[in-house]
């Protein structure tokens, strides 16, 4: 099932104050921080982007441009919302909020899309819908965007979930995947693991509702860089 958006959708990086927004004080690379936060956490799999495409008259670029996923396993979710997963592995849905350069970000490290990948990556829910709709997501990190699918990154995770484990997605709802399943966690966590950083490169209890925005607020130098998304409500084709 491929998901699909109206002509309205925002794909660049806008300022809509009015709307309610999630936001993260993490560092670009602080993935401990990243995994504790992010609405979502996935092992997913990029099958297309819409770089090339006529948007509105707009030709899609790659400094803004959304991403179809494949989600593999759901780890955790975090926030005040909580989602259960139900629904989302095996599923296809879309990500906005991918983009390399980003003006906003350190460096103008911005966050990539790679498709035929399997990585880590960190999701927050950018439309409400009603329930048992998949939304539309958009990228919760995107000065650093995925981290690769690796033994490190794999064990941080589980020793974050360890610390906080009602973030902890269930069984089934986690996928059946072998990589689905974390390692034991280590016997004391520490803020010292040094993982592999970012690569640059069904949100059940929600509701219904029309477009919300995700706005990631990152801290760098003691200068407050805010990044808002937006997305418009998904249309699942």
């Amino acid at each position: 099932m491929r998901p699909s958006i109206s002509s309205t959708v925002l794909f660049g990086i806008v300022a809509l104050a009015p709307f309610a927004a999630a936001q993260s004080t993490c560092l670009p690379t602080d993935l401990k921080c990243i995994m504790t936060e992010a609405h979502y956490t996935v092992l997913g799999t990029v099958v297309s982007t819409n770089i090339g495409e006529i948007v509105d008259g707009v030709t899609v670029d790659p400094s803004k441009y959304n991403a179809t996923m494949t989600i593999d396993c759901v780890y955790s979710s975090a926030g005040k919302s909580k989602g259960t997963g139900a629904g989302l592995v095996g599923s296809n849905v879309l990500v906005a909020g991918f983009g390399d350069p980003n003006p906003l970000c350190p460096n103008n490290k911005g966050a990539l899309a790679t498709p035929g990948a399997p990585m880590m990556h960190f999701l927050h829910v950018a439309s409400i819908v009603p329930n048992g709709e998949l939304p539309v997501f958009s990228v919760f990190n995107p000065c650093g965007g995925a981290a690769e699918a690796s033994a490190a990154n794999f064990q941080l995770l589980s020793d974050v979930l360890a610390g906080v484990p009602t973030n902890a997605i269930q069984p089934p709802n986690r996928g059946t995947k072998p990589e689905c399943t974390l390692p034991t966690p280590t016997a004391k966590p520490t803020a010292t693991t040094t993982p592999t950083t970012t690569t640059g490169n069904k949100a059940d209890d929600l509701g219904s509702g029309a477009t919300d925005v995700v706005a990631n607020k990152w801290m760098v130098g003691g200068t407050v860089i805010s990044g808002l998304m937006a997305a418009a409500g998904a249309l699942i084709a």
